[in-house]
This record gives structure tokens, C-alpha cells and sequence, in this order.
């Protein structure tokens, strides 16, 4: 299984690249190795803001844990 992630773009490359605004108040510093289980942050461009990049949080969550609010208490 696969749970590290590599974020390594410049967001200032990302909006050249897919022609995208940067959210506001969005900063983003490129990591070389992101763990699942550490949440780390990525820029992600969704279906609901297509022109925008967004930072979401990324991580895995054990299947004991019940989901998401399982997860987080």
C-alpha cells in the first residue's frame, strides 16, 4: 500500500500550468516526502472549483477508526 505523497511544484507553476487562480489566503510550501498518517497538505484542483487551487488535507484513515469523526475522537 501507498501512503507517502511528493509535493514538490511551486503553486505559482501549478497556476501557470492548469491555467487556475490560487485560493485566497492559500500558502503552500513543497515537501519531497509527505506521509499519509502526518495529514500533509496538498494543492488539489476539485471538480466543484475547477479554475481554483485549493489546499486540502490528505491522510489515511484506519479502517478500525469508523471513518473521518471516528477518527478524530
Amino acid at each position: 500500500m501507498c501512503y507517502n505523497v511528493k509535493a514538490v511544484t511551486p503553486l505559482g507553476e501549478l497556476v501557470k500550468q492548469f491555467k487556475a487562480v490560487q485560493a485566497p489566503a492559500v500558502e503552500f510550501t513543497p515537501y519531497e516526502k509527505g506521509s499519509g498518517f502526518a495529514h500533509p497538505i496538498l494543492p488539489v484542483i476539485s471538480v466543484g472549483k475547477p479554475n481554483q487551487i485549493q489546499l486540502f488535507k490528505w491522510g489515511l484513515i484506519p479502517a478500525w477508526a469508523g471513518g473521518f469523526v471516528g477518527f478524530k475522537h
